[in-house]
């Protein structure tokens, strides 16, 4: 009887912890867990399409997710303007591509603290870094205009 609990645990465990492609380890927390309790910083886009990478200013792009299928998004305007918008997000096809602002866009890695996804329109990847909480008074560069995700 106690292995077969045992079994269960572990096939619980495995199945609803997924791991991505780029992904180091295992997570012990689920997709939407690893996803929500924080506020992501987008630190980088490459483009795969010209192979040129662009560093991004600390608090360009900012999203926070929540449990329940909603995300608030915080991005710079041209005239140094910090935009707020709530949206909803979605995962479909497994968990493997998650819908924000009616784009899709495939996970490449999303751990506790790193978060990778590969727009499917663009070519281009966005690496975002986790952060506890924010103060977006401390901004490096007020008047960098963040691409828009599209």
């Amino acid at each position: 009887m106690r292995i077969f609990i045992y079994l269960f645990c572990f096939l619980v465990f495995l199945f609803s912890c997924k791991k991505y492609e780029r992904d180091n380890g295992f997570s012990t927390y689920s997709v939407k867990s690893r996803l929500a309790y924080g506020v992501w910083n987008c630190v980088q886009i490459k483009n795969l399409n010209n192979s040129i990478s662009e560093d991004i200013p600390q608090f360009s792009c900012l999203l926070n997710f929540d449990k329940e299928g909603k995300f608030e998004s915080t991005k710079t305007t041209s005239s140094g303007v910090l935009l707020t918008e709530n949206n909803e997000y979605q995962f479909k096809s497994n968990k493997n591509l998650i819908e924000l602002n009616g784009s899709e866009f495939q996970i490449l890695s999303l751990s506790w603290n790193s978060f990778i996804i590969l727009s499917s329109n663009t070519n281009k990847e966005y690496y975002f870094e986790k952060w506890i909480s924010v103060d977006t008074n401390f901004r490096e560069n007020e008047f960098y205009s963040f691409p828009i995700i599209e």
